[in-house]
Formats: C-alpha cells, structure tokens, sequence
C-alpha cells in the first residue's frame, strides 16, 4: 500500500513541474496501485480548480483509465492557448453531459449526451523514460487542457466506429485518411467513463465532456502554429499555440 505522504509528496512535485514546466523523475515504489493514482489525480485536480470533464482509456479490467480534464485549460475553437516549450495534439470525440445521469441507458444516449469535435492538448510531467503505466495515470494520463470544437447537430444516438480525418498544421496536411475509432467505437469508450469515473474528481456532471480517444495519434507542435482539424461529416476545431 501506498503511504499517504508519498501520494501527497507525488502530488506536489506533479504541480510543481505543471508550474515550472520542468519534468520531474517519478519516485513511486513498488507497491503504487491504480487507487494511488487516482488519489495523486484527485490532490492535483483539487489545486487545479473545477473540472471540464474526463478522459477514458482501457488499462484493466475494472480498472479503466481515467483522468479529470481541468476547466482552466479548457478553450473554445479558434482560442489562443499560451504554452511553455511543446504540446502533443490529439484530434477526439467527445461527448457532453446534457443532463444528470440518473436514469442513463444506451438506448437513450442522444437524450443524454451531445457529440463534438475536440482536440486533447497533452504533455506529461514525468521525465523519460515514465516508469510504470499508473505513473502516467497519475500524471492525468499525459492530459493538459481541451480545444473543443464543432458541436454534432441532429445526432440520433448512433455510434462511431470509424470516421475520415484530416489535420493540419500552420497549412501543411499531416494527417488524413480514415481511421478506426479507439476501442472499436466511441459509444463503448463512452460507457466505459460512465461505469468507470464515479464520483473520482467530482464524477461526471452535466456540462462536462467525455473524450474517446485519439484518431491522429500524438502530433508535438511548438508556440506559432496554428493547428485545424477536422472529421467529415460531424465538424472540425482549430486553435493557435501560443508562446506563454
């Protein structure tokens, strides 16, 4: 079992590098479990502020992967986002809560959530090479902040498996083609943060966004670039990479 002023003490060198933009090494021992990642997550969100919503991934059964999505670095389409050094992109899915949960099942999906085109920003705060891969869970997976951009009109609830993409970046296409969706569909990645999120940071509130994963892998992108994506068909999101 994780000692509880190791989680604290990982906690504050995790906001201490969001702070310096400096790496830090991950002294996590041995016995660093999924329920110390998250609490690690929980103290960083709690100096963080309000919560935008969360990121979902598969790790193990039971045991997915979650990480809150801080509201502070949470911008509109067309934003400047002011950075330190690079920043991974990641066009996604997302999705938002219209309203309280309670009653929620699949084949009411549309009455519940709305779909948008976003774009994760990610960085990690843990020096390579990251450790375990609950290190990396501690570190909110890697996520920094959402670019959230066209909102799915007219969607009747039926699922993505795969979409046609394409992103650019200060005019030059690096990514285009279509692409399978992560877990094979975004309604399963979707369900997967509905069981799995809890009341971890708060749980999922109305207005928050569920994000399903990436459909461009991790594009790095330095300060004066401005970056658009799109997926045909359901919208697109662009931003510019400031220098902070």
């Amino acid at each position: 079992m994780t000692r509880p002023d190791e989680i604290r003490a990982l906690a504050q060198s995790l906001m201490t590098a969001r702070q310096t933009g400096l790496p830090v090494t991950f002294q996590a021992s041995e016995a660093f479990s999924y329920e110390a990642a998250l609490q690690v997550q929980r103290l960083v969100q709690e100096e963080l502020g309000a919560v935008s919503g969360f990121k979902v991934g598969r790790y193990e059964p039971g045991q997915p992967i979650i990480a809150p999505i801080p509201e502070a670095y949470t911008y509109a389409a067309g934003a400047a986002v002011p950075f330190k050094g690079s920043v991974g992109v990641e066009l996604e899915i997302g999705f938002r809560l219209n309203k309280e949960l309670a009653g929620y099942e699949r084949s009411r999906v549309a009455e519940y959530f709305t779909p948008y085109v976003v774009m994760e920003l990610v960085t990690s705060r843990i020096a390579e090479p990251v450790g375990h891969p609950l290190h990396k869970l501690a570190d909110m997976q890697a996520g920094y902040g959402l670019v959230v951009g066209s909102e799915v009109t007219d969607w009747a609830g039926d699922d993505f498996r795969s979409v046609e993409v394409s992103l650019v970046a200060n005019g030059e296409p690096l990514v285009q083609g279509e692409v399978a969706l992560p877990n094979g569909s975004a309604l399963t990645s979707l369900e997967m943060a509905i069981e799995g999120v809890g009341d971890h940071a708060g749980g999922l509130q109305p207005g928050q966004m569920v994000i399903t994963g990436t459909l461009t892998g991790i594009e790095m992108f330095d300060a004066s670039t401005q970056v658009r994506a799109e997926i045909s068909g359901l919208g697109n999101v662009a931003f510019e990479l400031s220098k902070a």
